[in-house]
This record gives structure tokens, sequence and C-alpha cells, in this order.
């Protein structure tokens, strides 16, 4: 029974990967307008961050040299909150061990022409310390206990309590450079970009991680 659950919790995480990469322009965005808008252009290596209010930061960060090259979608606190996370758009975005929309690079077998054309892109975030603690249990549960099918009802109602944003990326221009061969995915070089948005969305952690239950 635990390696069918393992088996099942692969196949759902590399479905949700499979799903970003071909549908990436056919997603659901709030329909009401969002709270903040942010534009800009970056090059390699370079960073963009904003303060968004409500002791919150966006961040376009280079992505580890070991993870991809171009950058990943961070929203982190002001400060330094004790537990939990400390990036609030990570715990909040599925897949967890896959190629995510948080990450805007050539990584995880995706090559950087496809990167930048996952446009728009959805993620979404907690907004507090409380909650990005309590989204960590969640999440931690789901994703390294083997037998978490049979406390998905308590996971379920313990998600639905925990509020997330949502974010879209949107890619307006880009520039890269292929890969060499099939071993090299490519580099992005430059981005221009837009934010979009959403605080206190209405959604929930359950309606990201059990969308087929969530009500």
């Amino acid at each position: 029974m635990q390696c069918r659950a393992c088996a099942a919790l692969t196949c759902v995480l590399l479905c949700a990967a499979i799903t970003i990469a071909a549908q990436s322009v056919k997603q659901s965005f709030p329909s009401s307008k969002p709270d903040v808008i942010l534009s800009g252009t970056l090059s390699a290596g370079k960073s963009f961050e904003r303060d968004i209010g409500h002791g919150l930061i966006f961040r376009l960060v280079p992505s580890p040299a070991s993870y991809g090259k171009g950058w990943d979608i961070e929203i982190r606190p002001k400060g330094d909150p004790a537990g939990g996370f400390d990036e609030y758009a990570s715990v909040a975005t599925p897949p967890y061990h896959l190629y995510k929309p948080t990450y805007l690079n050539a990584s995880y077998g995706v090559t950087a022409q496809k990167a930048v054309a996952m446009s728009p892109r959805k993620f979404q975030f907690v907004e507090t310390p409380q909650d990005s603690q309590a989204a960590s249990v969640v999440v931690n549960t789901v994703v390294y206990t083997v037998d978490w099918p049979s406390h998905e009802d308590s996971l379920a109602a313990a998600a639905a309590k925990i509020p997330v944003g949502v974010g879209e990326l949107r890619i307006l221009d880009s520039r890269i450079t292929p890969g060499k061969n099939n071993e090299d995915l490519g580099s992005i070089d430059r981005i221009k970009f837009q934010i979009r948005l959403w605080l206190h969305s209405g959604a929930n952690l359950e309606q990201v991680l059990f969308p087929g239950d969530a009500h």
C-alpha cells in the first residue's frame, strides 16, 4: 500500500508538471482587478525587487547555478519571521519536486525556449508567517508522508483554512541562447515582463492541493 501511495503521488506531480508546460496559456485568474501591477526588464544575473505592501516583497532573483539559467519568482516577508517557510510562493505552488511555475529558467528538461513560452504563469502564495507555518505542515505531510491519502480529509480541512494570494507573470519579450545539444537546455538572457498580484484573493490552499475536492 505504501509503494502504491508513493507511485500515485509521483504520478500526480508528473501530471501537474506536464499540465504546466502544455496548458500554460489556459489558466484561470481572478476576475477582479489586481491589487498590484509591476513591470520591468531584466538581463541575466540581475534581480528585480518591489515592496507590494502588507509586509510582503516580490522578487525575481537569478536561479542557483545548479538549478537552471534564468530566474526564480519569490514572495518574501519583510523582516525575518520565525518558523515556516521564508519564501511564500514555493510552498503554495505545486508541483514540489519538478518544474513549477515559479521557475522562470531552463531546468528539469525544460529548455529556455519552452520556459519563455510558458506565459502567462500562474502561482500562489501565502501572506503571513502564521499561514506559512500552517502551509508547511500540510505540504510536508502530503509530499513526504507515504500514507497521507488516509488523512486526506483532515489535510484538506486544514488547507481550506489557509488563504492564498494569486500571481500572474506575463513575458512580454525575451532573448535566449538556445542549447547546443540535448544536454544543454540553453539560457534566458533577457526578459521584459509584467506581474499582476491579487492579495487576499479569496482562494485557499485546499483549492491548490486538492482541486477535485475543494468547494
